[in-house]
């Protein structure tokens, strides 16, 4: 596999991240003072960000399959979506639920 391909996806994660990693500083900035407008708004940010990951996988996986074969593309999506899961729990455990 060209690793050029991996890099251009690793770079686009991390920009992504970062917008996801906002999401939740705003989070933990208003979680005491949460209004319904505010969690309304932390919602939307979080499905763009899920949109556009998912946006993300799908054009990995394309260049994956064009530089070597759809096993070993499927296989590329199969651990970052292990890895990305992972990432997801490791957050989640660590962030109080929203308040009622």
């Amino acid at each position: 596999m060209d690793v050029y391909v991996y890099y251009v996806f690793n770079a686009k994660l991390m920009a992504l991240n970062k917008k996801r990693l906002a999401v939740i500083a705003d989070y933990v900035n208003n979680i005491v003072q949460m209004t319904d407008a505010k969690a309304g708004e932390l919602a939307k940010r979080t499905i763009k960000f899920r949109k556009q990951r998912t946006a993300l996988d799908a054009t990995y996986y394309a260049a994956v399959t064009k530089a070597t074969t759809k096993t070993i593309a499927a296989c590329a999506m199969q651990v970052e979506n292990i890895l990305q899961g992972a990432g997801d729990v490791a957050i989640g455990s660590q962030l109080p639920l929203m308040p009622e």
